[in-house]
Order: structure tokens, then C-alpha cells, then sequence
């Protein structure tokens, strides 16, 4: 569940840093068995009426690997 904690801790520091960021979807997420990670595997965030779909992961060895 660390994986879990560590996508909803750099999620929450992203809409913080970008407040443009009207809204956001994650979904869905995976978590994967201990110490392998979570994977967002559809992310769509929204700024003024234009939606953006990013794929997003995080795991133990590398962190945010594209949005």
C-alpha cells in the first residue's frame, strides 16, 4: 500500500502546484504485490473545459515516469 500512499502524495502535489488543474480522473489504478508498485493506467485532468490524458507511474525504483 505504500505505492498506493505515494501516488495520492505526488497526485495531491501536483494539483497543489498547478492550480489551472480544475479537476482530475484516475482511473483506474492498480496496485501491484509488495514492493512492485501502482500504475495509474488512465489519468485525465482538466483546465478550463480541455481534457489531457497522461498515462502516470510510480514505482519503488523510479518515480513519475511521464505526464
Amino acid at each position: 500500500m505504500d505505492a498506493l500512499s505515494d501516488i495520492l502524495e505526488r497526485f495531491s502535489k501536483l494539483m497543489a502546484d498547478f492550480p489551472q488543474i480544475s479537476s482530475a480522473d484516475l482511473n483506474a489504478v492498480r496496485v501491484f504485490t509488495e514492493n512492485r508498485g501502482a500504475l495509474v493506467l488512465d489519468l485525465k485532468l482538466f483546465k478550463n473545459n480541455i481534457s489531457v490524458s497522461k498515462n502516470m507511474c510510480f514505482s519503488d525504483q523510479r518515480k513519475a515516469i511521464s505526464l
